[in-house]
């Protein structure tokens, strides 16, 4: 690929990188993810930029442009008969603007190829990878590697994120493995129940709560995932619950005059740690007009603690119970802007 401009925006253009660019790339490097490397291994400014030094492939590697300014950069490195997506940095002041999408697809176009990447887990360009038919292959707490196959996605297996739009059958789907997961240690539910809880509450919440939603991850026509959410303000019953264990400001802070919730997340035990529940947990976040989100967790559910703390989340109470239930901690995550977008 030569120097190409995208068709929807006549003043982006993508321009043959140079070793001259080596500079600009560790900057742009530094600034688009500094914050996810610090949250997930610590920041560390010389690793960094000695391994952009080791990777950084001019000749395979392009400089994204508004006007005359530097915006990004993308390298696509074939290896055997796959194409890595490398590098591939927006500036912040240029992220939720459309301006990746916009590159994605134009170099999509210009690849006929397998392509393979690796993003960092919780990173909100998971979201847009998984829009363009990236689908999840492994996930080790810190990197999530996905794959595009040049047909995209087929009915072979793969797997889709959809929202519920009303199907009885795609809901029954949902309370089978609702009642499965919750079933395991250390929820131990009864599975019965938890199969006629959670199909009570989707059909009441869709109804009377705001920005309801409920996502489905689907293999074919199987539910293999799901997420819940609602919005959440003054009056209600869970957010009344936490706002009565919580200091006036984190009270303020963290549920103000609203926020959203997560109610559910479940994952069937043969999709685990392949990525998909932060897809998940990204997809009901992205949108939102919320500041804040909020869930809870069973203290003693450990491998959820850790998932959660991987995607941003923090704790902001613990050991808040109902009634004879077990404990439950109370964690929080901030919605930034581009998850807002």
């Amino acid at each position: 690929m030569s120097e190409v401009v995208p068709p929807a925006r006549s003043e982006v253009r993508l321009r043959p990188a140079t070793p001259d660019d080596l500079e600009e790339v560790i900057a742009l490097k530094a600034r688009v993810l500094r914050a996810d490397l610090d949250r997930l291994l610590g920041w560390d400014p010389d690793k960094s930029r000695a391994r952009v030094v080791e990777h950084f492939s001019p000749e395979h590697s392009w400089m994204i442009l508004l006007g005359d300014a530097t915006a990004g950069t993308i390298t696509l490195r074939p290896e055997g008969e796959d194409v890595w997506l490398e590098m591939f940095y927006l500036d912040d002041h240029h992220q939720g603007r459309g301006l990746g999408t916009e590159v994605l697809r134009t170099v999509l176009a210009e690849t006929s190829a397998p392509l393979r990447l690796q993003v960092l887990v919780g990173s909100p360009a998971q979201r847009l990878y998984a829009r363009h038919g990236f689908i999840v292959e492994a996930e080790d707490g810190v990197d999530v590697w996905m794959r595009r196959d040049p047909s995209g996605p087929d009915s072979s297996g793969r797997i889709r994120i959809a929202a519920w739009a009303g199907q009885e059958e795609l809901l029954r789907q949902a309370a089978d493995l609702y009642g499965r997961v919750f079933a395991e240690p250390p929820y131990g539910d009864d599975p019965d129940q938890s199969r006629r809880s959670f199909a009570e509450r989707v059909t009441r919440n869709s109804v009377v709560k705001p920005d309801f939603r409920l996502l489905f991850a689907l293999e074919g026509a199987r539910v293999v995932g799901l997420v819940m959410g609602a919005g959440i303000a003054e009056g209600d019953w869970w957010r009344d619950r936490i706002a009565g264990v919580l200091d006036p400001h984190a009270r303020d802070t963290w549920l103000g005059d609203k926020c959203f919730s997560v109610e559910e997340l479940a994952v069937d035990p043969a999709h685990r740690r392949s990525g998909l529940a932060g897809l998940l947990m990204a997809d009901v976040l992205t949108g939102l007009t919320y500041e804040t989100a909020v869930l809870g967790c069973y203290a003693a559910a450990q491998g959820a603690r850790r998932f959660y703390a991987a995607q941003g989340w923090q704790e902001i109470a613990a050991g808040l119970r109902m009634g004879d239930g077990p404990a439950i901690d109370i964690l929080g995550s901030r919605l930034d802007g581009a998850m807002r977008a």
